[in-house]
């Protein structure tokens, strides 16, 4: 967990379904917890409460690079992943990630987004930690 940044595409929206076509999210470490890069792209559904109010719940499917401390994991738990020193492990692959966001669009170019994104990266089921985020988009 950590400050992050993340850029998308431009999003394509029908009645019910958007689509953000390519999403790259930084991680940067706060302390000795992870660091972490993801590409992927995201569909989701989206209901409209007001012309200016959404909730959205989407799916990002692509690929994911994790670095760092990560806790309850340690070298005796997982040799193959964490050689760099007891507890600090890298972990790379396949990357899916549940979300779930509340959109509050103020004009056509500016919105604040509000949610939670649960990463998980395969192939050994790594667990990586929920994200609670808040930001704006452009």
């Amino acid at each position: 967990m950590g400050i992050g940044l993340a850029i998308s595409s431009p999003t394509l929206k029908w009645k019910y379904i958007f689509w953000e076509i390519v999403n790259t999210e930084v991680v940067l470490p706060t302390g000795n917890i992870i660091a972490s890069v993801a590409l992927y792209t995201k569909i989701g559904y989206h209901h409209y409460f007001t012309p200016k109010s959404e909730l959205q719940a989407a799916i990002g499917i692509g690929g994911g690079y994790f670095f760092g401390s990560i806790p309850r994991i340690t070298s005796d738990y997982d040799k193959y992943n964490c050689y760099y020193s007891p507890g600090v492990c890298e972990y790379y692959g396949f990357y899916l990630q549940p979300e779930i966001s509340y959109v509050h669009n103020f004009n056509e170019k500016y919105a604040l987004q509000i949610g939670a994104q649960f990463p998980l990266i395969f192939p050994r089921f790594f667990p990586y930690p929920y994200k609670l985020f808040i930001g704006f988009r452009y």
